[in-house]
């Protein structure tokens, strides 16, 4: 799993993303993230658990708390469906009724 800033403003999450690697993948994207409008693109996530979806939740409300906007894009589609069974799905900037 690896961090890459594409552009100012814009993050990138490459790999596995689940229980073994959201510890080491978690500082690094709270460090990386500002108070402002922020993109992080998810569709070089090759695999994603509820871990995976925790530690979204929490870089959300992270940067709702610093007076930003985290954007998720590219969500895969597990964790898209895990999120509206969860009923998370509007707090990471879904449509809760989305297919």
């Amino acid at each position: 799993m690896s961090l890459i800033t594409v552009t100012t403003g814009q993050l990138a999450l490459q790999g596995v993303l689940d229980m073994d690697t959201v510890a080491s993948i978690q500082p690094q994207l709270l460090q990386a993230m500002q108070g402002d409008q922020l993109s992080l693109d998810l569709s070089a996530v090759e695999k994603a658990d509820a871990a995976a979806l925790a530690m979204l939740l929490g870089a959300v409300r992270q940067q709702q708390q610093r007076g930003g906007v985290l954007l998720l894009q590219h969500l895969p589609a597990s964790l898209a469906s895990q999120a509206r069974l969860y009923g998370i799905a509007e707090l990471l900037g879904m449509p809760g009724d989305a297919p």
